[in-house]
């Protein structure tokens, strides 16, 4: 997978950063620790509620008319029903949003 690689448990709950695997060992001896185990679940659950009020923050701010519902809608369809990837529908919103201004 190249330099960086991305680990995610099967809980789906821990997820770690390692380059070149420089950190894998690191991350489960960490866990066994109850203490540090705690500290990186208080990482985890922080960061949970910064990306949270961010979204929050970003909706508040959002311009919401029917063109903007509708790439939505079409963004939607695109990634869950075609599979199609995120880069292409943000390159899609780039240059509809471009054109319609």
């Amino acid at each position: 997978m190249g330099e960086l690689a991305f680990g995610v448990s099967e809980a789906g709950h821990d997820c770690v950063w390692w380059a070149g695997g420089a950190f894998g060992p690191l991350v489960p001896r960490l866990r066994r620790s109850t203490v540090a185990a705690a500290a990186l679940d208080g990482v985890v659950a922080g960061s949970l509620a910064l990306m949270a009020v961010v979204a929050m923050q970003l909706a508040k701010a959002a311009n919401l008319d029917w063109k903007t519902l509708v790439g939505f809608g079409v963004s939607l369809i695109g990634l869950l029903g075609f599979r199609v990837n995120s880069a292409w529908v943000v390159a899609e919103a780039a240059i509809v949003g471009s054109v319609m201004r």
